[in-house]
């Protein structure tokens, strides 16, 4: 029996310069180490499942409990829509799909795959 081909990434890259960017920057500065906790949580999640996550009500609740239920769903929702308004995510896919991805996050999972 053949395998499952495996979609997602077992890693990914986080620049070390990341919290110099002024996008996360003023996400840290809005939540503080919750909304740099969350951010990174969600890039994972966003990897793990390949290069988006659908972002609905449903996908808040089991995101919540995969991360240990320690933030609000009011948190991780007001983090997502600031994530948005900063572009760290592409606003309009979000807008028109509830889809959470990037330029960046498209380009970096298929240099990746890739290797």
């Amino acid at each position: 029996m053949a395998r499952n081909k495996k979609t997602g990434l077992d890693w990914f890259k986080v620049d070390v310069t990341m919290f110099d960017d002024e996008k996360v920057s003023l996400l840290s500065s809005e939540y503080g180490a919750i909304g740099e906790s969350i951010y990174l949580r969600l890039l994972a999640k966003i990897y793990k499942n390949g290069y988006f996550y659908t972002w609905n009500d449903d996908n808040a609740l089991m995101f919540n409990r995969w991360a240990g239920g320690i933030y609000t769903i009011q948190q991780i929702n007001d983090v997502v829509e600031s994530a948005v308004r900063r572009n760290l995510f592409d606003s309009e896919i979000y807008k028109n799909h509830n889809i959470l991805t990037s330029k960046r996050i498209q380009q970096h999972y298929q240099d990746v795959k890739s290797k």
